[in-house]
C-alpha cells in the first residue's frame, strides 16, 4: 500500500493532534506507556542524550526520550556501568525514559538480564538498536550490521521474543531500525519484529548500503509510510528529514505514523518540537543555552552521591556541554561540519560555561562582563591540571585537540594556555548574532548557523 493511501485510511486529524496545532496524525493504533499520538520523541545519540538535555527538550515538547546507546552485556554484569548511565535510578521528572541496548548475537541472552536491570532502575521501556551504522557496530555485530544478516533474522527475534514472553519483565521491548536493501525485505523484517511483541518500532529513512546517505541525503518518507501501512498492530515512529518545525506535520502527512523521532536537529533546536505546535511561545536559542546549564547544574546537585556518566559535572569535562552549545550556537553537529566564521558568541558561552562549572554557578550570576569570568578562570587555573593534547599554531593562537579544560570548541579544538584576545560583551550577548531565531517564520536553521539575539 503506497504511503498516501495509508494516510487516507486514518483520520486527518485526532483530538490529540488539534492540541498540537492539527497535526495530522493516525492514532488508529494503541501506543505503549499512555503516550498519545503524534509522538515526538528525542533519539538515541551518542554522549548527546544526557539527562541535563532531555530535561531541557522536554520542557519544550518533547514526549518520549530515549537514552544514549547502552552495552547490553555491560549494563547488566556492571553496577558502575548502571551509575553512570542512569545514576541511582531513573528521576521523577525523567519519564517517560527508554533505554537503548546493543546486543549481538553472541550477547543475545544478555539482552533479558539488561532489560530486568533497566526495569529496576525504573525505565519505561527498552529499545533493541537495530539501525546504527557506526563502525563500532559493525565490528561489535550489532546495530544496522546485525539486522542486515537475513540470516541472523530468526536469532534476533528469538532474542526480542525472550524477553516480551518473560513473566518477570514487565515495562514494554521496542526496536529501532532503518531501511533494509529492499522495500519488501524492510517490510519482512518489521512484520518478524511485531510477531515478536515488539510494542512500538522506529524507522530510519535511510539505508546501510548507501554509505554517504547514511546520515545525510534525503530519507526515504514513503517507504516507511508503505512498511507502517503493512504492519497489523504495532505503531511507528517515522525518524528523517526533519530540517525545520513544519516538516514535522509532513512527515506525519506522508507516512502516516504514529509520531516522528529527531536527531540532529533538535540538537540545534532544542525548541523544535515546540515550535512545530507553538511557535509563539518558542523561545530564544540563547535563552535554550542558558536553561541547558541551569539543568545541567540541577543535575549535578541531585547526583551527589552517584553521578550519571554524561552529565557534565561528573567528569569535571565540558565536554558534551560545550558540544551541545556548538550545536545551538552554530548549527553545526558533526565534526565534519564547519561553524560559521564568527565564533566569537560561541567562544564567550564557551568561557561563560566554565566558569559555571569550575568557580560555582553564583559567580558567573554575579559576573556582568568577560572581565570578571577571566578573572575566575586565572583565579583558579593553577590548581587545575589541563590533560593538553596535540598542539598547532593558527594565527598565533595555540590550540590543543586534547584536554579538560575547554574554552574554545571549535571543530573540536580547545583554547589553552593564555585566553585568546576577545571583546568584552556580557558573557550572555554575542554581540555580532542580533536577529531571533523564534521570529524567524519556520524557525528553520542550518549548517551556516543560527542568527541569535542580544
Amino acid at each position: 500500500m503506497a504511503a498516501a493511501e495509508a494516510t487516507a485510511s486514518c483520520p486527518a486529524t485526532t483530538e490529540d493532534g488539534a492540541e498540537l496545532g492539527g497535526l495530522e496524525v493516525c492514532a488508529a493504533r494503541v501506543l505503549p506507556l499512555g503516550l498519545k499520538a503524534p509522538v515526538l520523541a528525542m533519539a538515541p545519540m551518542v554522549t548527546q542524550s544526557d539527562r541535563a538535555f532531555r530535561r531541557l527538550v522536554r520542557a519544550h515538547g518533547c514526549t518520549l526520550c530515549y537514552t544514549e546507546m547502552l552495552v547490553a552485556k555491560e549494563f547488566a554484569e556492571s553496577g558502575a556501568y548502571r551509575q553512570n548511565a542512569l545514576g541511582d535510578g531513573v528521576r521523577e521528572d525523567d519519564h517517560p525514559l527508554v533505554v537503548q541496548f546493543a546486543a549481538g548475537l553472541d550477547h543475545k541472552d544478555w539482552l533479558l538480564a539488561a532489560a530486568l536491570a533497566a526495569q529496576e532502575m525504573g525505565v519505561d521501556a527498552i529499545d533493541v538498536n537495530l539501525g546504527c551504522p557506526q563502525r563500532r557496530a559493525r565490528e561489535g555485530g550489532y546495530g544496522a550490521w546485525l539486522a542486515a544478516d537475513v540470516e541472523a533474522w530468526p536469532a534476533i527475534a528469538a532474542m526480542i521474543r525472550a524477553c516480551t514472553s518473560s513473566p518477570e519483565l514487565k515495562i514494554p521491548v521496542f526496536c529501532k531500525i532503518r531501511l533494509q536493501s529492499t522495500l519488501e525485505a524492510t517490510v519482512t523484517l518489521a512484520r518478524m519484529l511485531e510477531d515478536a511483541g515488539c510494542a512500538l518500532l522506529a524507522i530510519h529513512g535511510r539505508r546501510l548500503e548507501s554509505e554517504s546517505n547514511r546520515r545525510g541525503g534525503a530519507a526515504d518518507l514513503d517507504a516507511i509510510g508503505a512498511v507502517r501501512s503493512a504492519l497489523r498492530r504495532m505503531p511507528v515512529l517515522s525518524n528523517g528529514n526533519v530540517r525545520r518545525a513544519s516538516d514535522i506535520s509532513e512527515n506525519l502527512r506522508v507516512t502516516a505514523c504514529e509520531g516522528v523521532m529527531c536527531a540532529e536537529q533538535l540538537l540545534r533546536d532544542p525548541a523544535l518540537f515546540q515550535r512545530s505546535f507553538q511557535p509563539q511561545a518558542s523561545p530564544t536559542i540563547l535563552e535554550l543555552t542558558d536553561e541547558y546549564l541551569a539543568h545541567c547544574m540541577e543535575v549535578d546537585t541531585e547526583n551527589q552521591s552517584s553521578r550519571e556518566q554524561f552529565t557534565v559535572w561528573a567528569a569535571r569535562d565540558v565536554d558534551v556541554a560545550i558540544h551541545h552549545l556548538r550545536s545551538m550556537l552554530t548549527g553545526c553537529v558533526g565534526k565534519k561540519e564547519t561553524p560559521p566564521p564568527d565564533t566569537e558568541a560561541l567562544l564567550s558561552a564557551s568561557l561563560a560555561l566554565n566558569a559555571r562549572f569550575f568557580f560555582g554557578w553564583w559567580r558567573l550570576k554575579q559576573a556582568e562582563n568577560l572581565a570578571e569570568v577571566r578573572a575566575c578562570y586565572e583565579e583558579r587555573r593553577s590548581s587545575l591540571q589541563p590533560v593538553v593534547g596535540k598542539e598547532s599554531k593558527s594565527k598565533n593562537k595555540t590550540h590543543s585537540t586534547g584536554g579538560r579544560l575547554r574554552l574554545g570548541a571549535v571543530r573540536g579544538d580547545a583554547f589553552q594556555g593564555e585566553l585568546v584576545s576577545i571583546s568584552e560583551p556580557d558573557a550572555w550577548s554575542c554581540c555580532n548574532r542580533r536577529n531571533s531565531l523564534a521570529s524567524s517564520a519556520d524557525g528553520s536553521c542550518g549548517k551556516q548557523g543560527l542568527a541569535l539575539p542580544v
